[in-house]
């Protein structure tokens, strides 16, 4: 993307990141993801990216929403259940360790939103949150990228917002599964940028 077009549409007058599920479950070696055997070294390397970021993007006085995702009985439906099975029942667990958020923290000024879905936009009031600010662009960061954040990411461009995802800021559990997600959303659904274009585009605002 031609780095004028990329400062127009990252003006932080008209812009919000959104931090999507950097939590324990996810990232952590001791979280559920790990112990079940998937790799969670690209999501701790989005994680620590996605902090560095995050303090270029307070200087601008950016927005900032964090996405934390939180299952009980009150939301594991049987459809759910029957496709996410033991996953569904030990991950990010209401009041647990595992929902709690690794490397990155909200501070005074940052918004949380809860979602029960793979989407932040489903079932939440982040698109309420966003209109309410007149925000057109949504940054996104986190993980994973082909499950939540590319939901997350198809939903905002369906609902016209410019979507921008950081390659650097997310993270799945292989490569592979990282890059094809990529292919999708830069072809289809939003652009994708490294933070550091973004941080240039804003140097030169």
């Amino acid at each position: 993307m031609a780095a004028q077009a990329l400062k127009g549409l990252v003006d932080p007058r008209h812009t919000a990141v959104i931090v999507i599920d950097l939590q324990n479950d996810f990232c952590h070696n001791e979280g559920g993801l790990a112990k079940s055997g998937r790799d969670v070294c690209l999501m701790q390397q989005a994680a620590y990216h996605t902090k560095d970021f995050l303090s270029e993007v307070r200087k601008r006085h950016v927005p900032i929403i964090f996405v934390r995702v939180r299952h009980s009985s009150w939301t594991n439906s049987p459809a759910w259940l029957r496709k996410r099975g033991e996953k569904a029942l030990s991950t990010c667990l209401d009041g647990t360790w595992g929902e709690e958020f690794f490397v990155v923290r909200p501070e005074k000024g940052d918004v949380v939103v809860v979602k029960n879905r793979y989407s932040a936009f489903k079932g939440t009031n982040l698109d309420l949150i966003l209109r309410s600010k007149s925000i057109q662009t949504i940054i996104l960061t986190g993980v994973g990228t082909n499950v939540c954040v590319e939901s997350t990411a198809r939903d905002g461009f369906q609902m016209d917002y410019d979507t921008v995802l950081l390659s650097d800021c997310t993270g799945s559990s292989t490569l592979e599964e990282h890059q094809r997600s990529l292919n999708v959303l830069a072809q289809h659904f939003g652009y994708v940028v490294s933070s550091k274009d973004v941080t240039d585009a804003w140097e030169k605002g």
